[in-house]
């Protein structure tokens, strides 16, 4: 019986889960909300860049405007959301884990599925630290914000499995958001892009961030941000970072 409720939960979000066209995507960014107790996530907007570049329409909360309240009343009858803030996950109380938004307000779990309901979402991105990690007290050892989001009948997520760095965070989003289009499936966009971090050398980093936010005002200072090494983000702990739960 689990496995036919698997199945059927499988096939529902695939019956919603339509190839995206980047001349109607709606999308919801929320870029780096202040303020908080802790540091600024400089290379945020050009997350927000990236995906302005593929989305048809981009609504942007941004530092003070990304409110707990503005947040929650702005989530539904989108069909991307993307979270370019700070994360932090309680995994003994797992509905307690949240996004940090601004004036130290936090989206819990447990806010989310009482709050929010995603008919609408094709993917949601969590570029937050530890945004994937899920219980590990039974019985929620698989309560986490990827498996909420989806419970609130988003078609699929991205999140981080651990703590990433901003600039890796940047680079990930924005070729994610160049490989996925009208002819791609996100699955394989996701895909395509880990296996692209593991080998890109910087000076084909460089070249994405300038396609993929040419008027980011300190666009130079991320490029400088990028890694020596001559495969910067070869590491697991970047190439990695994020998961993808869904369809």
């Amino acid at each position: 019986m689990i496995g036919d409720s698997c199945l059927a939960r499988r096939l529902s979000l695939r019956r919603r889960a339509p190839h995206p066209d980047t001349h109607n995507t709606n999308a919801l960014v929320v870029v780096d909300p202040q303020p908080i107790n802790a540091a600024p996530l400089r290379w945020a907007r050009a997350e927000a860049a990236a995906v302005a570049a593929r989305a048809g329409r981009v609504s942007v909360l941004e530092g003070e405007d990304a409110t707990l309240l503005t947040v929650v009343n702005a989530l539904s009858e989108r069909s991307v959301l993307h979270f370019a803030c700070h994360g932090l996950a309680t995994p003994q109380e797992p509905l307690n884990s949240y996004l940090l938004l601004a004036n130290n307000e936090q989206l819990t779990i447990d806010r989310l599925i009482l709050n929010a309901r995603l008919p609408m979402v094709r993917l949601a991105v969590l570029s937050a630290c530890d945004t994937a990690v899920v219980g590990e007290v039974v019985p929620h050892e698989v309560v986490s914000m990827p498996s909420a989001l989806i419970q609130l009948d988003a078609a699929a997520v991205i999140a981080a499995q651990w703590p990433v760095a901003d600039t890796t965070a940047s680079v990930f989003s924005a070729r994610f958001y160049e490989l996925w289009d009208v002819q791609t499936e996100p699955t394989d966009a996701f895909a395509a892009t880990q296996r692209w971090l593991r080998t890109a050398q910087r000076g084909q980093i460089s070249a994405l961030l300038r396609r993929c936010a040419p008027d980011l005002d300190d666009l130079g200072e991320l490029i400088a941000e990028i890694p020596l090494r001559q495969v910067p983000f070869s590491s697991p702990v970047d190439w990695a970072a994020f998961s993808y739960s869904g369809t």
